[in-house]
């Protein structure tokens, strides 16, 4: 018969040796990877703009890093304490469900955005018929406007990760985790800054960087990376609240539509490129917020199985001990 989980996870005297040589470079290659991430993560906002697809990366590192912790506890087969409540198990198991609710908030961060899509090409159906539109685009402003609240909030509140250290057996495990949350955390924050409305990106946490130099590498990466967005996120238009490049072309092009018919269309072409513009704009809209929610579904099954998988191995406990 097969080794239960609860075995698989308990070393023999022969693997705990072999355990020790696997920690140090699974480990290093972690960090290394992690930090390799967070760097092409940075580049991409050097090279371009705050984007549903720099977003996509961003969510697709969060997902690596879920899938990378999990393999690395397995591979430890380390021991639940025999207080569940105590070590990296409840660290791990509240940290993942921090990520679930972000996952589910930026659902609907997204579905919010695709709402305002959706109006805006209601506006371009009825520019085609030639309705009259003024009415129409101080609805949407309104719209937008009582929305935008309610997004920051949600998204805000799936973002709260428990700020307390870990208390694992293990200082490799305690780094492991800490390296893993600061940079979750970090992109978590980036990510409502990006979607719904900038907010304050806290760095670290407080003394950790002295307490475990190990961490300070992954302190001025994560510094650099904030800084790179705040840098972009300056560039961006005042007067639009918007960071996401694609969401202020529909922006821009809504206003200028808007301005057009405030005045009274005097220039027909002009007119009917703007509405072009428009139609273009908002359908690069459509296809990043399709690959962006796509994203998050990813991340939240990662999570899911791994939680799932972490269970059954405190029940395997149970029934064992």
């Amino acid at each position: 018969m097969g080794r239960s989980m609860l075995q698989w996870f308990c070393s023999s005297p022969e693997e705990e040796n072999n355990r020790c040589q696997l920690l140090t470079a699974d480990l290093e290659a972690f960090y290394c990877c992690l930090l390799e991430d967070l760097n092409l993560l940075e580049q991409s906002l050097s090279v371009g703009s705050i984007s549903l697809e720099w977003s996509v990366e961003a969510m697709n590192l969060l997902k690596k890093v879920q899938v990378e912790l999990l393999y690395l506890f397995k591979k430890y087969k380390l021991s639940i304490p025999g207080d569940a409540g105590d070590g990296w198990f409840n660290q791990y198991m509240q940290d993942s469900v921090a990520t679930l609710d972000f996952c589910n908030s930026l659902k609907f961060a997204v579905s919010r955005i695709d709402r305002h899509r959706m109006i805006v090409d209601i506006a371009i159906q009825k520019l085609d018929r030639n309705i009259c539109l003024k009415a129409f685009f101080s609805e949407t402003v309104d719209l937008e406007k009582s929305e935008s609240q309610k997004m920051i909030e949600a998204v805000i509140i799936g973002s709260r990760v428990q700020a307390g250290q870990n208390r694992a057996e293990d200082e490799d495990v305690t780094l492991l985790m800490l390296a893993a949350k600061n940079t979750t955390v970090v992109v978590y924050f980036l990510l409502i800054s990006a979607l719904v409305s900038p907010v304050s990106v806290q760095l670290g946490g407080g003394d950790l960087p002295s307490r475990f130099p190990q961490l300070k590498v992954f302190d001025e990466m994560l510094s650099t990376l904030v800084g790179r967005f705040r840098e972009r996120a300056s560039a961006a238009p005042d007067h639009s609240g918007l960071l996401l490049s694609e969401r202020e072309t529909v922006g821009k092009a809504m206003r200028d539509i808007r301005a057009q018919v405030a005045r009274g269309v005097a220039d027909e072409e002009r007119f009917q490129s703007s509405v072009e513009l428009l139609r273009a704009s908002s359908l690069e809209l459509k296809k990043g917020i399709e690959k962006f929610d796509s994203a998050v579904d990813d991340v939240f099954d990662v999570v899911i199985r791994g939680r799932t998988e972490m269970l059954a191995v405190l029940k395997d406990r149970d029934l064992f001990v």
